[in-house]
């Protein structure tokens, strides 16, 4: 999170979240979830910005929830595609 809105919109969630799909994905894992909030767009669209996909919603309380996730298959792609 970053809490100071001065530095928002800056790039620094995207690349802390890059960063960190990078070391997940050139360890073991195959596949990277996640879940947030419904009304926090600006996180979906980063989280978009860096691979994920939407695969669900659930209608909670307090909050919906949305859940994201990308695999290291779709990693190594995107990865691929940026490099050409």
């Amino acid at each position: 999170m970053i809490g100071d809105k001065a530095l928002w919109s800056q790039g620094y969630g995207r690349e802390a979240v890059l960063a960190l799909l990078d070391w997940s994905f050139g360890g073991r894992l195959d596949r990277v979830r996640l879940m947030t909030y419904g009304h926090n767009v600006r996180a979906q669209r980063a989280f978009l910005a860096c691979g994920f996909r939407e695969v669900g919603r659930s209608q909670g309380t307090p909050y919906d929830e949305v859940y994201m996730e990308i695999t290291r298959q779709e990693w190594l792609s995107r990865a691929g595609a940026e490099e050409n």
